[in-house]
């Protein structure tokens, strides 16, 4: 139901489909099959995860990672570090 909310809130506010979604903290413990079966029947496209890493065609779309952004980021160590 609060998902439900959510999305449909976004919608409201935008004025267009919400069709993403961040989970509220992000790890794998904030989340579940059932939720993402939720995101599923919502017709959410894909869902994001505070998980760092790179997104390959094998990672699942409701389990998206990403890198976080803080004051101490280096994104050229970053990109770096994965073409070495």
């Amino acid at each position: 139901m609060e998902i439900s909310q959510s999305v449909d809130r976004v919608g409201e506010l935008t004025g267009k489909p919400c069709t993403l979604f961040a989970y509220p903290n992000g790890s794998r413990e904030d989340y579940s099959d059932i939720t993402v079966e939720i995101l599923e029947q919502l017709s959410i496209n894909c869902s994001f995860s505070t998980s760092s890493g790179v997104n390959t065609k094998a990672t699942p779309k409701h389990e998206m990672v990403r890198y976080g952004v803080g004051n101490n980021a280096d994104f050229l160590r970053e990109l770096y570090s994965m073409y070495k």
